[in-house]
């Protein structure tokens, strides 16, 4: 491939402007350089298409984030095909190898030599079965199966006579869908399924007799689907959020109700209504979850490997759509949202690959003459249900790490999502009902408000508890949760402490310590509260910090070049103004920032905060940063533990032996040298100490939580005389 290619396109995306789109013949045209190349493209927003779901998952892997998967693209003038399809878009470019020039002049196309980049006219979806009329058996049919390689024109002709009818269909998020709309399809008479075979599965489950299959040659490929939202539309430049949302009762959809409004956090509006469980849902999702802990704990390593990677397939085929439902009920910036996707698919993967590594462990018994001929085995196996609540700041990762995990070992659970944030937990639940390898009643999940889900703390068919939240609620859930375990990830006011400008530069550090305080708006148990800056550099970084700060862009989370979006609420906003005040009043010195409209506070950098006051010893849970001095080593230690918190410190040092120093006597889950306390790996465990919580999370680690060690004794097997 020509090394310039990847410039070679960039310029050519450039020059087209507006209303262009991308489309990449296969995953392995797109080149592999600039490093920036998918970054770049990413931020011109511009609606990228693939020819395959191989090549949509591995270019999904290298950060690219695609509208759709089509097979087919051509030269058709068809205006009904270019307004069904992507009505403002002008021309497309297209990636393809070399070697395919010749195939391709031969339809039309002109190849820049070596470069691989083409530049086509309007795009097409070519159909491949146009029968002259509606077929009888369409009219008589209940339900039918619209297949992906139908088109638009096909759609014209026979669905005047079918309005009537439920059309269950699986497509790209950009064509099918996008066309029964188009045609006059009712939103609520549309029904999303992955594929034939679940198709047929559901006419099977709901006793439905008569149905009429259209399949076509040459599919479309299958990608960005669900099941149950009708009328979505799913292309990356549409964001469109369904205006209704069920609840999930022991692996059913169900819209009881529209109790539970989700707002934009940033502009206010209420953006749809979701189904909230009564306590009566409550106790069935209990019961469910409970009588099928037997038919879980037996489903085999392999199966529930295999539900873990169906959920890895379907996140990573719908993450546009999980990034931009985070970005808006969350207030995430969009780029951080999907950050935090990536997370949720790295979570579901290592799980997979964790539940066939739920290893035992063989070893003699004979420490004495008494116990000769003795041996012992052990095991893990599931405790039992769990009972889980997520927090509003990661509502998918952190969700994640206890779904995942309780899958893997066989664990029946309820989940409550924050109510600020409960779609993207819905959709995992989405996912997670396409499974029918999962025994019924192996999940719910169930916005509710906090007393109605009183139960899941107190109720003692839940064999374990793990919560995410503040550390007043946790800590009383531990004391009313009874004779079940309890895993708590409570709050800090995390320390960094900067020893020394690291070899990377002043440049690497201020940006790392920037991210580490303002990354979701502070809004993190391991945000970066209390900066400690030896004194010999103290006014370098803090005029370098100081400038970082300042250049932060805040504003709409939805704009790819926003960092800072707004705190999840005005009154959390409120109450870190209300902080800022105190050490304002107390004699600190604003460096910058301070200031808050509505939910949106500025990053804010203070110095000379007395230990005291509330913006130092209590937990910021925003975008605040406090600054001070230190001389000896031992002693900002010492001052690093001086808090009843205790997750991660970051440490910047050159000096290995006070690492070692610091990891050896910081009361802390967790050391991160050379980087923020804000760190986490989603394979690591993780976990604070005091009042940051109690156990471990991480995929391997909240495994151990939900299992129970089994031993086997044996006595006198495997000797000569038995045999």
């Amino acid at each position: 491939m020509d090394p310039n290619a990847g410039e070679t396109l960039l310029e050519a995306l450039r020059a087209a402007g507006d209303g262009v789109g991308l489309w990449v013949a296969k995953s392995s045209a797109l080149p592999s350089s600039p490093a920036d190349l998918v970054q770049t493209i990413n931020a011109m927003d511009i609606p990228v298409w693939v020819a395959g779901i191989v090549s949509w998952h591995r270019l999904a892997e290298r950060g690219l984030w695609c509208t759709g998967c089509t097979d087919n693209l051509g030269e058709s003038e068809n205006p009904d095909l270019q307004q069904s399809i992507a009505p403002s878009l002008r021309k497309w470019i297209k990636v393809t190898h070399t070697e395919a020039a010749e195939e391709q002049r031969a339809g039309g196309f002109q190849t820049a030599p070596d470069c691989e980049v083409e530049q086509l006219g309007t795009y097409t979806l070519i159909p491949k079965y146009q029968p002259d009329s509606c077929p009888e058996e369409l009219k008589s049919a209940s339900h039918i199966f619209w297949g992906s390689g139908s088109a638009f024109t096909e759609a014209r002709r026979f669905l005047p006579e079918l309005l009537g009818k439920v059309i269950v269909h699986g497509t790209g998020p950009g064509h099918t869908l996008e066309t029964l709309l188009a045609a006059g399809v009712p939103k609520d008479r549309i029904v999303v399924c992955l594929n034939y075979e679940e198709f047929e599965r559901r006419i099977r489950r709901d006793q439905l007799s008569s149905f009429a299959p259209m399949q076509r040659a040459a599919p479309v490929s299958l990608v960005q689907l669900s099941r149950w939202f009708a009328g979505r539309s799913f292309s990356s430049y549409s964001r469109t959020i369904a205006p209704a949302w069920p609840y999930y009762l022991a692996g059913e959809a169900v819209y009881s109700n529209k109790d539970l409004e989700v707002t934009d956090k940033y502009s206010g509006d209420v953006v749809c209504q979701v189904a909230m469980a009564s306590p009566a849902d409550v106790e069935k999702a209990i019961a469910a979850a409970y009588s099928s802990e037997k038919a879980m704990a037996s489903m085999p390593a392999f199966q529930r490997k295999k539900v873990l990677q169906h959920c890895v397939e379907r996140f990573r085929t719908r993450a546009e759509e999980l990034a931009y439902c985070l970005c808006v009920e969350a207030g995430k910036p969009i780029a951080d949202s999907r950050l935090e996707v990536l997370r949720l698919i790295d979570t579901f993967v290592i799980a997979a690959e964790e539940t066939t590594r739920m290893y035992g462990e063989w070893s003699t018994m004979e420490i004495s003459e008494r116990n000769r001929g003795l041996q012992q085995l052990y095991k893990r196996v599931p405790k039992g249900a769990v009972s889980m609540i997520a927090p509003f700041n990661f509502p998918l990762n952190l969700a994640a790490h206890k779904i995942a995990p309780a899958i893997a070992v066989g664990c029946p659970f309820v989940l409550k999502p924050a109510s600020a944030t409960p779609l993207g937990s819905l959709i995992i639940g989405e996912v997670l009902a396409e499974c029918s390898d999962l025994p019924k009643g192996a999940f719910s999940i169930i916005p509710c408000s906090r007393r109605d889900g009183d139960p899941l703390t107190t109720d003692d068919r839940f064999k374990l508890l793990s919560f995410t939240g503040s550390p007043s609620v946790g800590w009383d859930m531990k004391a009313r949760a009874g004779r079940k375990g309890v895993v708590l990830e409570l709050g800090g006011n995390a320390a960094c402490i900067v020893d020394s400008i690291p070899h990377e530069g002043l440049q690497y550090l201020v940006d790392r310590i920037a991210f580490g305080a303002f990354y979701q708006s502070g809004q993190s148990c391991i945000s970066t509260q209390r900066l400690y800056i030896k004194e010999d550099i103290y006014d370098e970084v803090v005029s370098a910090l100081v400038e970082k700060v300042k250049s932060l862009r805040m504003g709409d989370p939805k704009d790819e070049q926003t960092f800072i979006g707004p705190m999840i609420s005005e009154k959390e906003a409120t109450r870190l103004e209300a902080a800022v005040k105190g050490a304002v009043g107390a004699g600190c010195t604003v460096l910058c920032g301070g200031g808050r409209r509505g939910a949106m506070f500025e990053p804010t950098l203070l110095a000379d905060v007395p230990d005291e006051t509330d913006a130092w010893r209590e937990e910021a849970f925003g975008p605040l940063l406090c600054a001070a001095k230190f001389g000896d080593f031992e002693e900002v230690v010492e001052r690093a533990n001086d808090s009843k918190y205790g997750i991660h410190v970051g440490l910047f040092t050159n000096d290995i032996n006070r690492a070692f120093y610091a990891w050896n006597n910081l009361l802390t889950g967790g050391l991160v040298v050379n980087d923020v306390p804000s760190i986490r790996v989603d394979s690591m465990p993780y976990g604070g100490v005091k009042d940051s919580g109690i156990g471990r999370e991480g995929v391997r680690y909240a495994m151990e939580d939900m299992t129970e060690i089994r031993t086997m004794l044996i006595k006198n097997v495997g000797t000569s005389d038995k045999i």
